[in-house]
Parts: structure tokens; C-alpha cells; sequence
């Protein structure tokens, strides 16, 4: 699970591209060995926000906070759910840790 202090950024070499209400995600760069980067992604629903406001200086914990205030949830209904899909995307190499906010 991430970090709530993590801070993400967008990959680079990802091109995104809103359509309607979706968002989406083009590798503009193939390592034969990563075939996730030989693939298009789509992202909708709350997934679109939340890349919206990955910036490399908010924290997990700020992602949250945005999430929980816009679509009018709890946080304890959507911070699993909030953090397995950076994890989706960290995984896929389409974000990637930017730093650890201190406080």
C-alpha cells in the first residue's frame, strides 16, 4: 500500500489524452521486455481525477483529501481503493515516486 507522505509523477514518455469522460494513457516509448508499454490504457470514473492530480508535489495523502471532498465520500471508503490504483499505475511504470513529504 502507498505511503501517505509518497508523492507521484507522471512517466514522460506516457502520452494522456482526455475523450469525454475518460482519459487516455499512450506509452510513447516500447522496451520489448515491458510489454505494459506496448499497450493502451483507459482510465474513467474517479481514476481520471486522481491522474488529473498526480503533479510530483502532492502527497498520497493530498490525493485523498481532493478525492474524499469532490465525489462527497468517506475516506475510509475509498482510501484502499485510492492506493491500489497508484499502485496500478506505478506498477505499469506510468507514475513513479517522486519524493517523501516531511513534515
Amino acid at each position: 500500500m502507498a505511503n501517505m507522505k509518497e508523492c507521484y509523477q507522471k512517466n514522460l514518455s506516457i502520452v494522456s489524452k482526455a475523450i469525454g469522460d475518460e482519459v487516455i494513457l499512450i506509452p510513447t516509448q516500447s522496451d520489448s521486455k515491458d510489454k505494459d508499454l506496448e499497450k493502451i490504457y483507459i482510465i474513467r470514473g474517479a481514476g481520471v481525477r486522481i491522474w488529473e492530480i498526480i503533479d510530483g508535489k502532492r502527497s498520497v495523502e493530498a490525493i485523498n483529501k481532493i478525492i474524499t471532498k469532490e465525489f462527497k465520500v468517506k475516506l475510509l471508503d475509498v482510501k484502499e481503493e485510492i492506493a491500489l490504483f497508484l499502485e496500478q499505475l506505478k506498477g505499469k511504470k506510468f507514475i513513479k515516486t517522486a519524493y517523501l513529504r516531511r513534515r
